[in-house]
């Protein structure tokens, strides 16, 4: 038995890889407020389909594990629930309380602006 690491393994190595880049990149521009988490939510892309929910939602800036997992609560989801296995009111009501976070957000930056 060789301890090399078969083109098949590799290859799994490397996709896993480009999904972490992908989701580290995305995690940022939603915390900078330049990607709106809910499209990822209504349609993820590939490698957003097997990550839990709760890990889309804490990227969200001003939330927090605690926070996530009330949404979750309330949108009636499952805390290790993959994104892709969401059912379409799941979608809906989490894309529901991400609308209004992002309001709130925005009507704290206007009163601070002003």
């Amino acid at each position: 038995m060789s301890e090399q690491l078969t083109v098949q393994a590799l290859e799994a190595l490397a996709k896993a890889q480009e999904v972490r880049s992908k989701r580290a990149h995305d995690k940022r521009l939603i915390k900078l407020g330049r990607k709106d988490p809910t499209l990822i939510v209504s349609s993820p892309a590939w490698w957003w389909e097997n990550a839990q929910v709760l890990e889309l939602l804490i990227a969200v800036d001003k939330v927090g594990r605690s926070k996530a997992m009330k949404w979750l609560l309330h949108a009636n989801v499952p805390s290790n629930r993959k994104l892709k296995s969401l059912t379409s009111r799941q979608r809906r009501a989490l894309v529901v309380l991400l609308d209004r976070e992002a309001q709130r957000r925005d009507r704290v930056r206007m009163a601070m602006a002003a």
